[in-house]
């Protein structure tokens, strides 16, 4: 399997995946994220590049885009996300019609944050975002999962690993209503289940906003 890391890895979620998973597999990245990585890790010059490194199984991740738009007032921000639902489609059509001609198989990975941060953390705020890309996420699929070409969103609660001990402590008594001490979403939960998703066939969930946290319909 090989894991092609297509937009947004240079946060910290991103780096954590790439360090996770290239232990044992072969990732590769369009953009330069800062860090060393003992191996298995190669940037790519341009999306192009993407097709010479091709593997019977292969996964594809747009990653956490970390934008707040509590503050935005200027109506040009929705071109921004034209834009950007824009070049995520440019990508995934290059990306599937490759597959496609070659008869491989392929997944796409999304990530948005669930709408629970609201009131819970202090994480950024971009619900006209990343409900854009969940429509999106459904869309795709429609038309790609018959070719063995599947696209799923994880929607993520907060991070315990991006909370201070005082924004756990109001997590949790906020969270008070639902559990007596719900944590947030450690990054190794995180990790281990999308290495579930990511070694495992899931058809028939092709096109799901999956929530990832303890508790949360799935």
């Amino acid at each position: 399997m090989n894991l092609f890391f297509l937009q947004d890895a240079n946060n910290f979620l991103g780096i954590e995946i790439i360090k996770y998973f290239s232990n044992d597999n072969r990732v590769f990245l369009l953009e330069n994220v800062g860090e060393k990585f003992d191996k298995n890790v190669t940037i790519l010059k341009n999306i192009e590049n993407v097709v010479d490194f091709f593997d019977k199984e292969n996964i594809f991740l747009f990653g956490l885009k970390f934008l707040n738009e509590y503050d935005i007032d200027d109506i040009s921000y929705i071109d921004n996300i034209i834009f950007d639902l824009t070049q995520k489609y440019q990508f995934l059509q290059f990306i599937s019609k490759n597959l496609i001609e070659r008869s491989f198989k392929g997944a796409f990975y999304f990530f948005t944050f669930h709408s629970i941060n609201l009131n819970t953390s202090k994480l950024p705020i971009k619900p006209i975002h990343d409900s854009a890309i969940e429509i999106f996420v459904k869309t795709v699929s429609k038309e790609l999962t018959t070719f063995n070409i599947y696209s799923y969103c994880l929607r993520l609660e907060s991070i315990f690993e991006t909370m201070n001990f005082q924004e756990i402590r109001d997590f949790r008594k906020k969270m008070n209503i639902f559990a007596f001490r719900k944590t947030p979403t450690k990054i190794l939960d995180i990790l281990s289940f999308l290495n579930v998703l990511f070694h495992n066939n899931f058809k028939l969930l092709s096109g799901s906003i999956i929530n990832v946290g303890d508790g949360m319909d799935f």
